[in-house]
């Protein structure tokens, strides 16, 4: 998992379905699933997420694909 710099939102990977979901993170801390970026081959394997220190991209690491995904954030 990983938070983002404004702690306003929470990523998390799926390995087993090669997945990222995204949360929304309010003032109290509860979350809000807002979607899922899933791309089975690309995160085939999705082990680690990471969000830059800037809060500009997401970053996943897949471990079946050998891949480093790069996401913006809006």
């Amino acid at each position: 998992m990983a938070v983002a710099p404004n702690g306003k939102n929470v990523y998390a990977v799926g390995y087993t379905s090669n997945s990222i979901v995204t949360y929304d993170r309010d003032a109290t801390g509860a979350l809000t699933k807002q979607g899922a970026i899933k791309d089975s081959t690309d995160l085939n394997g999705a082990i680690g997420v990471a969000v830059a220190p800037d809060g500009k991209n997401v970053y996943a690491v897949a471990a079946f694909s050998d891949s480093i995904i790069t996401w913006d954030r809006l």
